[in-house]
């Protein structure tokens, strides 16, 4: 077997050129915090695949157009050699470039159906997750207020509490964001009860210190004394 026939071989096999369910579900929706959040996903990645799919749709009508255009080259490059008594080398070869011209047109039209499939399957699964969703709760604005409390508490807490748990210290900015959130935030609250104890661990360690220099410095008074006085 060629290299060539183990490529269109191997190549046989159906590997979609798209994410998968897989993806989808776990990653780029699934990794939104809230419900809310899950489900306005849901309508920004419809949106881009409509405005995608409008784009190839309008890509496939040209490639149609192309090809039809190309026949019609074809149909008269067929009837001139025919019409001609001796073969006309330059007819010969504008109809062979017509019809490998047709054969890259048809190829990139089967891509672009390919690659329509692809979206169409992509937004049927979008759609059946945001349906999921609308069962749980119904959808909000976007600007609602304890829509975004909620996203906002959810987001900011995995992250801080993600830190703690891999013992790494909170990022500034990142403190600086949750302490610019409402009041009675629960990320926001545990982030000021963070802060005192590690106020009071460097206080504590300030007072060790001190009482680490006082004792010295005692230690050493005796001892000159005990020097002084042969004692």
């Amino acid at each position: 077997m060629s290299l060539h026939e183990e490529i269109e071989q191997i190549c046989e096999n159906d590997v979609k050129e798209r994410h998968s369910f897989f993806q989808l579900q776990f990653f780029l929706i699934g990794k939104e915090p809230t419900n809310q959040a899950k489900m306005w996903r849901c309508i920004r990645e419809l949106k881009t695949r409509k405005e995608s799919m409008s784009a190839v749709k309008m890509e496939i009508d040209d490639v149609n157009d192309d090809i039809s255009l190309l026949d019609i080259e074809i149909g008269k490059s067929k009837k001139n050699i025919e019409k001609q008594h001796i073969k006309n080398r330059k007819d010969e070869i504008l109809l062979r470039k017509s019809k490998r011209k047709k054969t890259g047109l048809t190829a990139r039209l089967n891509a672009l159906n390919e690659k329509l499939a692809s979206l169409e399957e992509e937004s049927a699964f979008i759609i059946k997750a945001f349906r999921s969703l609308e069962k749980l709760e119904e959808l909000k604005p976007y600007d609602d207020l304890n829509a975004q409390k909620q996203y906002w508490n959810e987001k900011l807490g995995q992250e801080f509490n993600l830190r703690l748990l891999f013992g790494l210290p909170p990022d500034l900015e990142l403190i600086k964001t949750i302490l610019a959130l409402n009041s009675d935030a629960p990320v926001k609250v545990d982030t000021l009860n963070y802060m005192d104890s590690v106020q009071k661990k460097v206080e504590n360690k300030e007072l060790d210190l001190i009482l680490e220099k006082t004792q010295n410095i005692e230690s050493k008074d005796k001892i000159a004394t005990k020097e002084k006085y042969g004692i």
